[in-house]
């Protein structure tokens, strides 16, 4: 009888200590939250991060935008087949890779620059947009199939592309590139990480970052402050734009206007001058009841809100139940228009056009003088 009890005490404790490092071994495998602002330089021109890619395919297939889209353009209306096992691959790690690299990753996508080029009469603006994957996973598990998707994708994309290996700084690089040399898909991995852009110069920059060589978009004063204005707990997207993004934003746009060599040194005055009005931009989604909720900031030059809120008057007589977009709960609405935006500040170009500014903006610009009446317009 003794030995009876004994032998049932023994496996109770077996069946204890087994059950304790299975949920030892669940809660060690669950990815832990990495700092992808880490990765990117902190002169970087913009930066998005998603925390959770699965839970962002989550929330965009059960939209009503989604929905209504995928069919017309011919998208499937479920882009996680198999939510089930995208679980068990998160809690666990334990799946295919593309379950794996779809349930644990991090996403986030960093802006270096961009790469303006003629040929002939036309002008190409590319970005410097750099991929990094914070895979959670080891690299044997999923590095294979990421260089495979990217292997198709190059096909695809350059037909028979040139592919090559090198090492820089000990990091191993794979790239892709077209017949011509011209377009690059590069990637490189760091631990866990896999950093994938169109650019060498731009990935090398990424490694470094994250390596402490070149200072980091986290720990930045600037850019930490405009993460936590716009903090939504369990946000599904953020994404930050410096002040030399806002400009290079604007540039990209007048030329994209303009599709003109001529219209460079132009664009840039323009994006220069506008541009001096934005200290940067953030701003944070999430999905609530199959639709997207944004919380935005934008810092404005110092002196350029004073000026706005000279401008800005409240609407009378503003009726709630008119106001289709507002929720039925709202208990608060303000509504602001501009006064004097149409009463704008001239100045003639050599060709005797002119450039129409705001007067709210007038005082800014002119304390800014770059020769906007020696501007030539090229839209």
């Amino acid at each position: 009888m003794n030995a009876l009890i004994k032998s049932r005490r023994i496996r109770l404790l077996l069946s204890v200590a087994t059950l304790g490092l299975v949920a030892a071994w669940i809660y060690w495998s669950q990815p832990h939250r990495a700092d992808m602002a880490t990765f990117a330089p902190s002169e970087c021109f913009a930066f998005i991060e998603a925390d959770n890619a699965s839970e962002l395919l989550a929330g965009l297939e059960e939209s009503q935008g989604w929905r209504a889209l995928a069919g017309p353009i011919g998208a499937r209306s479920n882009l996680l087949t198999n939510h089930w096992l995208v679980r068990v691959a998160r809690w666990v790690g334990i799946g295919n890779a593309d379950a794996l690299l779809l349930a644990r990753s991090q996403v986030g996508i960093v802006f270096t620059g961009a790469q303006v080029g003629e040929t002939g009469p036309t002008l190409t603006i590319r970005p410097l947009a750099t991929l990094i994957i914070e895979t959670h996973s080891s690299q044997r598990q999923v590095r294979p199939a990421l260089e495979g998707h990217i292997e198709e994708f190059a096909r695809r994309t350059y037909g028979q592309p040139q592919f090559s290996r090198k090492q820089i700084e000990g990091a191993d690089i794979a790239e892709w590139s077209s017949s011509d040399g011209v377009r690059h898909i590069v990637m490189a991995f760091l631990d866990s990480a896999a950093i994938i852009g169109n650019d060498e110069t731009s990935v090398v920059s990424c490694l470094e970052t994250k390596r402490g060589k070149r200072a980091a978009l986290a720990g930045d004063k600037f850019f930490e402050d405009f993460r936590g204005r716009v903090n939504i707990p369990d946000s599904s997207l953020f994404g930050f734009v410096s002040k030399s993004g806002v400009k290079s934003i604007l540039q990209a746009y007048a030329l994209y206007k303009a599709a003109s060599s001529d219209a460079v040194t132009a664009s840039r005055l323009l994006s220069d001058t506008a541009g001096n009005l934005v200290n940067g931009l953030a701003c944070r989604s999430q999905f609530v009841e199959g639709m997207v909720e944004d919380r935005c900031f934008l810092a404005l030059a110092e002196g350029v809100a004073d000026k706005l809120r000279s401008t800005m008057v409240a609407q009378d007589r503003l009726e709630i139940g008119d106001l289709p977009f507002v929720p039925p709960d709202a208990y608060s609405v303000s509504i602001y228009h501009l006064l004097r935006v149409l009463y704008c500040a001239h100045f003639l170009n050599p060709t005797g056009s002119r450039i129409r500014t705001p007067s709210c903006m007038r005082s800014v610009l002119e304390s800014r003088p770059l020769g906007l009446k020696k501007i030539h317009l090229p839209f």
